[in-house]
């Protein structure tokens, strides 16, 4: 790229660029991911080591986030202090996440600049196609919204959800609702039946939350969940939410001790020193063996912070709670941290099994990830099985645990029991 027009802003150019890329994704069945990165305080850099070393600093930061980029990114400068990077060719938003927290990371160490050691602070807004929009307009939109939410709350970076095009009154009521449907036992909890393929007996459960706001009507998981994340809820909804599961499984767990009950857990509740210590009280409440109890967290957020991870994980898998890595494949998992991580299981992404029969390469993904688990001594857990043909083919390829909406949609809790009762007949 010609460094003497990459630092004109042009958003005519990113939107062009997107338009572009979108189609592609559309075609190839992808996603892809615009980060807007916010360089903070160029005001003040200007006014301490004046405009040459100003501009200097934003060609540097250009060059540093240019060299992020795989084949097929591209990046622009859209404003004075902000870049627009566009990510092509992705299986999934941890890609996404990933690639924020690289960007971050270049805040670690000052830039030197003409003998001069200035230290920068980055802010990043990422939106998701197909996830958060379908055109280039609004996808950027909601970037430019999620680096705006992030630059305001002090977050390093923010991915786009909902609650950010509320207004502070309805966020407000909505974070007040949700305190009070965690409080009140108000959130409803689903069951999705996993099997084991080699001899299709049941494995046990993935336990997946709703809500349903008395002002807004039915709320979607991501939506809370980021609710959750961005207002501290999330540490009680999860011990809330595990407790309530194996309340509702009590009987169940203990007439079958294959059984296991799976939930999904956040990134931000592994920063918290006493989340081990809640979940354990909460298990001695119910009386349940801790290796029934599965916690599933996505590849991105461990890879976001691997040495905090390690250590929450390895705190919680002493405990004898199992840990897995959710929707792997779609992130960029360094094979030396899974080796070290105190990891059971992986379960392959949905978007992966899905396409098993018409994709090869999806096909040769899912092999590969079966052998891979498996040389680490780890069991593999496919999602997204929705007609026998790929049950058979996961069962061909050495998979141990499937479940999909062939084997079974997410159910409440009282049609658990039959369901287990006719499985099999």
């Amino acid at each position: 790229m010609n460094m003497e027009t990459s630092l004109i802003p042009d958003r005519r150019r990113l939107l062009s660029e997107l338009n572009r890329k979108i189609l592609s994704a559309q075609n190839n069945n992808t996603l892809l991911a615009l980060i807007i990165v916010h360089l903070k305080y160029l005001r003040e850099i200007n006014n301490e080591f004046g405009y040459e070393i100003a501009d200097q600093l934003l060609q540097e930061l250009f060059n540093k986030l240019e060299s992020l980029l795989q084949p097929g990114d591209f990046i622009v400068r859209i404003g004075d202090n902000e870049f627009a990077l566009v990510l092509s060719n992705l299986n999934g938003t941890g890609q996404g996440i990933i690639a924020a927290n690289r960007i971050l990371g270049l805040c670690d160490n000052p830039m030197e600049i003409s003998g001069q050691l200035i230290k920068i602070k980055l802010a990043a807004g990422v939106s998701i196609y197909p996830d958060h929009a379908l055109d280039s307009e609004v996808l950027f939109k909601h970037a430019d919204t999620a680096v705006t939410y992030a630059r305001r709350n002090q977050d390093g970076y923010m991915i786009y959800s909902d609650i950010h095009d509320h207004d502070g009154t309805t966020t407000y009521v909505m974070r007040t609702e949700l305190e009070e449907a965690t409080i009140n036992d108000k959130l409803e909890f689903f069951y999705q039946p996993k099997i084991h393929l080699k001899d299709r007996t049941i494995a046990g459960f993935e336990v997946l939350a709703r809500w349903t706001s008395n002002t807004l009507g039915e709320v979607k998981p991501d939506t809370f969940i980021n609710l959750a994340e961005a207002t501290g809820l999330i540490a009680p909804l999860t011990v809330k939410a595990i407790t309530i599961a194996l309340r509702q499984c009590k009987d169940i767990l203990a007439i079958n001790s294959n059984y296991s009950i799976a939930l999904n857990i956040s990134a931000q509740i592994l920063n918290d020193p006493d989340i081990t210590r809640l979940i354990m009280n909460t298990i001695s409440i119910w009386c349940t063996n801790p290796s029934q109890l599965i916690l599933e967290i996505t590849e991105g957020a461990i890879m976001s912070n691997p040495e905090a991870s390690l250590n929450s994980l390895g705190q919680l898998h002493n405990s004898g709670i199992k840990i897995s890595i959710d929707d792997f494949g779609t992130g960029y998992s360094s094979l030396s941290y899974l080796k070290k991580l105190p990891v059971d299981e992986i379960k392959i992404d949905k978007s992966f099994v899905l396409n098993m029969n018409e994709d090869k390469g999806s096909a040769n993904i899912v092999k590969s990830v079966i052998d891979l688990a498996h040389n680490f001594n780890l069991n593999t857990v496919a999602e997204g099985v929705e007609n026998e043909e790929i049950l058979n083919e996961l069962e061909r390829m050495g998979c141990d645990v499937a479940q999909g909406f062939y084997i079974a949609r997410p159910m409440p809790h009282d049609e658990l029991n039959p369901w287990i009762m006719n499985w099999g007949n």
